[in-house]
């Protein structure tokens, strides 16, 4: 596919995909949708990039620094891509590599 065609596949998509987070984010702003307030601190490593960005080794690195530093230390993944019930690849992995 050339960069023409991605660009222009994209822009079409722009507008629609705008239109639903702006709904989105008026819903949660109009307490439509409930936000959990928790008594623990919280990093999100998400963003709006799709995959091959190094999220999953980034929290891999965070979770080591942290229990370095004596901290206990909880991953949740929504579980892309995996059944319900199972664990995705990324999952497995960060399970393995960062046992306990």
């Amino acid at each position: 596919m050339s960069a023409w065609v991605a660009r222009c596949l994209l822009g079409a998509a722009e507008l629609p995909y705008s239109l639903a987070v702006r709904w989105r984010n008026h819903r949660f702003d109009a307490g439509h949708y409930g936000i959990q307030q928790l008594d623990v601190p919280v990093i999100s490593t998400g963003n709006l990039t799709l995959g091959g960005t190094g999220k999953t080794p980034m929290v891999e690195w965070l979770a080591r620094w942290f229990t370095e530093r004596h901290l206990r230390v909880a991953i949740v993944s929504r579980g892309y891509g995996a059944a319900v019930g199972e664990q995705n690849d990324e999952a497995l992995e960060l399970a393995r590599k960062l046992p306990g």
